[in-house]
């Protein structure tokens, strides 16, 4: 018996892993020219311009289950409507984005992911 022998069985897996790790969203500063329409502070804080894209307005926009994370719209029924852009979540928690919460202010605030005021999310 060689001295190979004696030694204990090996092996490796040749194969390759890979885990999905979605690139955070970046957050855009919104000039103060669009801080008194929140749809126009979300558009902004989202792809750093207006574009061409329409929302409508804030009132008339229909949750779509988004799921609660960095980038999505929280809906809101405060006033005639209203919508900021999550920007973390903790737990039970959101940290919320938004322009003309106060207004032509831009405003960031905590909210429970269950509070009453939240009419949905949404991703658009």
């Amino acid at each position: 018996m060689s001295q190979e022998d004696n030694q204990p069985a090996s092996y490796s897996d040749n194969f390759l892993s890979a885990l999905y790790v979605p690139t955070p969203p970046k957050f855009y500063d919104p000039p103060s020219w669009v801080l008194c329409s929140c749809v126009n502070t979300g558009k902004w804080l989202i792809y750093g311009s207006l574009g061409d894209i329409k929302w409508g307005d804030a009132s008339r926009i229909v949750p779509n289950n988004a799921r609660i994370a960095p980038g999505t719209i929280v809906l809101t029924n405060e006033g005639p409507g209203h919508l900021g852009v999550i920007s973390s979540v903790s737990g039970d928690y959101i940290h919320v984005k938004e322009g003309n919460w106060k207004p032509c202010q831009f405003t960031e605030r905590e909210l429970k992911t269950d509070d009453p005021r939240i009419k949905g999310y949404w991703k658009p």
